[in-house]
Order: C-alpha cells, then structure tokens, then sequence
C-alpha cells in the first residue's frame, strides 16, 4: 500500500527539524566540513551559558525607545557592539581605538559622549560579561520587532 501524502508530508518535515542549538542538519553538516577542511575543530553546541545578543539588547535597553526608524536601531547596536567590545580591552588601548572610532564618525561630539557612556555601563553593570563580538546582524520580522543575531567568543 503506498504512503499517504500526509504520511510522506511529515516525514518530510521531521528530516528538516534542526539539531538541540536550533541549527539545521544542512546547515550544521557544511559547517563542520568546511572547518574542519580548514583544519578547525567544530562544534554546533554554545559553549557558554549565556545569550551575548539578549546581553547586547539589555545594555542598550535605555537607548532603545530614541530609535524611531529600523535604520537608527541597527545604528544603536553598531555603536553599541563597538564600545562593548572596546570595553574589554585595557585602558590604553581603548582610548586609541576611541580615537579610531571617532575618526571614522568624523569626531561627532555626541558619539564620543555615547561611546564613553557605553563604556562605562558596559564596566558599571556588564563587567563579568566577557564576550567578544566578531559579528552581528539585525533583522527584523514583519510585525518591526528587531531580532539580533550574533557570533561572539568568551574570553578570559
């Protein structure tokens, strides 16, 4: 007796099911091979117990609500992400790369203050936090809520 089409219809749908991280199979198995042809180990599980981009959404929480446009958001967590990820460096090193920073936004005055300002909190209230953020990107789903994605790295 044949398979009826609903039969085939959730096979279908099982086989595409992601792993335990949310990471589908296809995706998960180009990964790894493509690592591990570079010569890297791979991994799909989080190695660390904490969400870096719910993390980033709550550090920048209080700036949020003066984002009125989805091109003002990505710019918050741009900005954001740069000082995050400045913060973690040592004090000489962080006022270069302030300086570096403000070169490129043309030594706006208030970026400086905001750049400072995310410092500061990020060592006031995020300080054991200690992740890397090599990438990001922000989309946003049909009803406007943003949705951060990121690729980051504990470090010690």
């Amino acid at each position: 007796m044949p398979t009826s089409r609903k039969r085939k219809k959730n096979t279908k749908h099982k086989k595409r099911h992601a792993n335990n991280n949310g990471v589908p199979p296809t995706v998960d198995k180009r990964l790894r091979e493509k690592m591990e042809g570079a010569g890297m180990n791979y991994t799909s599980e989080i190695s660390h117990k904490h969400l870096v981009s719910e993390l980033i959404l709550d550090f920048l929480s209080p700036e949020s609500p003066f984002c009125p446009t989805q091109e003002d958001f990505k710019a918050l967590i741009t900005l954001g992400i740069t000082a995050w990820n400045i913060a973690l460096l040592d004090e000489e090193i962080q006022e270069e790369q302030i300086q570096i920073v403000m070169q490129k936004l043309k030594h706006d005055v208030n970026m400086e203050e905001a750049i400072r300002g995310f410092i500061t909190r990020k060592k006031k209230y995020f300080d054991e936090y200690k992740y890397l953020i090599s990438r990001h990107e922000v989309i946003f789903t049909h009803n406007g809520i943003p949705h951060l994605s990121v690729a980051s790295a504990k470090i010690d």
